[in-house]
């Protein structure tokens, strides 16, 4: 797995309860006081900070992972789902520098719209680990994780269980690089797993498509 994009924290954990939180009285730093929602916890965050996700799930969306700081759920994305296939707006956004892990998404069902998005300066970097992209499970027109401007998103353990997509991962500028992308039998179509569009490019290793609702593996 590559671990170059793996974050240390060298600030507070804000930590986000579905269950006991309270955005009104949440505190930074205070696991006693977490946040009801992801929203409101990146509000606080800094750079060096790690928000720290109990299970539950966060039907949120429009949300920026701060420069420098880590989206993290506490445990993984078999218990922690957020997102919207109603959304109107990309659910993650990634900042430079920043990271997502452990979580499952539900995707846009909108054209254009993805679950994940980076879109980073030239030099700039941003990561992936241990994330599963959910469809709308019939014929969505949105895409998991999509990469536009410079720089590059690197990743590992990467799944898309239910399909329900226009693309699992489309790239138009920098470069995505990822291992571990598994696309399980599941219902609903998915138009391309890979789609390289206008200057972007694709390192990718362990790519293992077993849906046969899958149009195109990869699509240039």
């Amino acid at each position: 797995m590559p671990t170059a994009g793996l974050l240390q924290r060298t600030g507070n954990v804000v930590w986000v309860d579905a269950v006991n939180g309270n955005d009104a009285s949440g505190t930074s730093g205070d696991p006693l006081h977490p946040f009801l929602t992801v929203g409101a916890a990146l509000a606080v965050a800094v750079s060096g900070d790690e928000i720290l996700v109990y299970p539950g799930t966060y039907a949120e969306s429009g949300l920026t992972v701060p420069a420098g700081t880590t989206l993290k759920s506490s445990g993984g994305y078999q218990v922690t789902r957020i997102g919207d296939v109603s959304a109107v707006a990309d659910i993650v956004t990634l900042s430079a520098d920043s990271q997502i892990e452990g979580f499952a998404v539900d995707c846009p069902d909108t054209l254009g719209l993805s679950g994940v998005l980076f879109d980073g300066g030239v030099s700039s970097a941003s990561s992936i680990y241990n994330c599963q992209f959910h469809g709308d499970g019939a014929v969505g027109q949105g895409n998991g994780l999509r990469k536009i401007g410079g720089g590059k998103i690197i990743g590992a353990e990467i799944r898309f269980d239910t399909g329900g997509l226009r693309s699992c991962m489309v790239n138009e500028s920098g470069v995505i690089a990822v291992e571990s992308i598994h696309v399980p039998p599941g219902p609903g179509t998915i138009d391309a797993v890979v789609r390289g569009e206008s200057a972007g490019r694709f390192q990718i290793a362990d790519f293992n498509v077993g849906s046969p609702n899958v149009t195109d593996g990869v699509y240039c």
